[in-house]
């Protein structure tokens, strides 16, 4: 099937006002170079005066250096590598920040497969390609490295890459499989790896067609991932793919995904009328029940922007429900026809007003400036930490993270979280403990799993909290997770999910098992596959764990 592209040019939905892709990536260069651990890189002259070397072989001026910082230049790829290098950062931390960075912000630009080469260019990357499928095809360690440059080299061949089916859907689901259990760079890696493929024009239909096959899983707690991924192709399968699981969700977290994917797709133009008119008739029957991230309320206002020859109908459903930040029990209108969809037994938004969450960000904001002098940084600086917690699409927060995760603040904003969430008030606040439960998942680390471990298990709290915490758990350095936690927990939901057969203690559970095989804790799995007590949904991802290839598992980690 030909790829299409989207008729006009696509922009993210609610842009940044102040700072663009190219602004945060200079930001970003900038602030780990004045707030890294030299202080003699504090100067201008003294970095440029290092520069040469390593991955950048010649010299740099202070004007190009501080054109690259200030984003009047976009600073090359081996610029990038030459920061980390200099300023000792783990490598291909600000290179893959940036990719992503860019390509979620200015699609246009990164999302689509280049130009096909021609003569020796084709020759040269047809070679690089065939020698990294060979090793993506077989049981070796593929890094991040080789996926980014694997994915390239399809790219810059184009149409002329003639791998067979067969084979465009072994690389997908190999990549597919580690970029679901992969963390940090090595995740932002793959992901950026799939949005070349979803964007090919030869590949693009398989990986669809893999990212559907593992949304279709009900065990598979990584559906809302891989069905959000498909909202940055234009290719008609997906738009289709994504409908089918917004109006017959095969889980949960697939119904999470296929709405933060019709996010974007509406505002690309990547829906028909037809399907426009079917997609608004699925978000108006969707419960509010369901809304604790409140996405379907931003699809919902996606869609009251279109222009009207969109349809009448695409226009009339944006008072369907209160805000999320709000109480979804009181004021709206309600459809009278019968939902489709039956919410897990869960708490309702508790509904704090948006200044309680803003209150949040500022004083996350005031502690992480501690210690750093005051300037033009400020600024950007007070944009992402307030986009990063109250940004209403949570795309969005989840790439402003990202990007505050790649630089020197990112300690004291997870200290400053964890510190939120000691309040009961905050904690049991669904409107502000949902997003800083997202953000201590890219932020926190070690130090912070012992505070997010107690909140899954304290009582008293909605249990969309406890369950947001437990999914944090997959992510805050797996590493260090404690058997004894893993086990009360454990022990926990499966109680919950025996006394009342609760949906929400099966979703809870299903992230547990999720954390537990981040974490190689194999005897922890056998247990829950191997007894019938657990829901079968658990039981099943416990096998999927066992069954993971070492290879896939081992290359995850790079």
């Amino acid at each position: 099937m030909a790829h299409t592209t989207p008729q006009s040019p696509p922009r993210p939905p609610f842009p940044p006002a102040a700072v663009g892709a190219r602004g945060r990536v200079a930001w970003l260069l900038r602030v780990n170079r004045l707030l890294g651990s030299d202080g003699r890189y504090a100067s201008l002259p003294s970095f440029a005066g290092a520069f040469s070397g390593g991955s950048y072989d010649h010299a740099v001026s202070v004007s190009a250096l501080s054109r690259w910082e200030t984003g009047q230049v976009p600073a090359p790829a081996a610029a990038l590598s030459r920061y980390e290098e200099l300023l000792g950062l783990p490598r291909d931390l600000l290179l893959t920040t940036a990719r992503t960075t860019l390509r979620y912000l200015a699609p246009s630009a990164l999302s689509q497969p280049p130009l096909p080469r021609t003569g020796k260019g084709l020759d040269a990357a047809a070679d690089r390609a065939q020698e990294l499928l060979e090793l993506a095809l077989s049981r070796d360690l593929m890094r991040g490295e080789d996926w980014a440059q694997l994915t390239e080299a399809l790219c810059e061949i184009g149409r002329f890459a003639l791998l067979t089916g067969s084979a465009w859907t072994q690389i997908t689901e190999r990549l597919v499989a580690e970029m679901v259990i992969a963390d940090d760079v090595p995740w932002m890696a793959r992901f950026e790896a799939l949005n070349r493929l979803l964007n090919h024009p030869r590949g693009a239909q398989h990986a669809i067609a893999v990212c559907a096959s593992m949304a279709r899983d009900g065990s598979n707690y990584a559906a809302t991932e891989v069905v959000c991924a498909l909202d940055n192709t234009a290719h008609p399968d997906a738009a289709a793919r994504v409908l089918a699981e917004l109006s017959r969700p095969n889980s949960q977290r697939a119904l999470e995904g296929a709405v933060m994917a019709c996010i974007r797709k509406v505002e690309y133009g990547h829906f028909t009328a037809h399907q426009l008119r079917r997609l608004a008739h699925a978000v108006h029957d969707i419960g509010p029940e369901w809304d604790l991230f409140g996405q379907v309320q931003a699809l919902s206002g996606a869609l009251h922007e279109l222009p009207a020859e969109a349809g009448p109908v695409c226009r009339s459903h944006r008072g369907s429900y209160a805000s999320p930040l709000g109480d979804p029990r009181v004021g709206g209108h309600r459809s009278d026809r019968p939902r489709t969809h039956r919410p897990p037994a869960a708490a309702l938004p508790a509904g704090a007003p948006p200044t309680e969450l803003a209150g949040v960000a500022r004083r996350v904001l005031r502690h992480a400036r501690r210690g750093t002098e005051p300037d033009h940084t400020d600024a950007t600086l007070a944009l992402l930490v307030t986009e990063m917690f109250c940004h209403p699409v949570f795309d969005v927060r989840l790439h402003t993270s990202l990007l505050l995760a790649a630089t020197p603040y990112r300690r004291a904003l997870a200290d400053a979280a964890v510190a939120e969430l000691a309040s009961p008030r905050i904690a049991a606040t669904l409107s502000c403990a949902l997003p800083v439960l997202g953000v201590l998942r890219i932020i926190g680390d070690a130090g912070h799993r012992g505070s997010v471990e107690r909140l899954a298990l304290t009582s008293g709290l909605p249990r969309a909290t406890a369950s947001a915490a437990v999914h944090s758990l997959g992510h805050i350095d797996t590493d260090q997770g404690d058997d004894v936690f893993f086990t009360r927990a454990l022990a926990h939901y499966t109680r919950q999910w025996a006394q009342r057969r609760d949906p929400a203690a099966a979703t809870t559970l299903n992230g547990l098992v999720y954390a537990i095989g981040r974490a190689g804790r194999t005897e922890l799995l056998r247990d829950i596959r191997d007894r019938s007590e657990y829901p079968l949904a658990a039981r099943q991802a416990a096998a999927w764990w066992l069954n993971l290839a070492g290879h896939t598992q081992a290359s995850s980690l790079t």
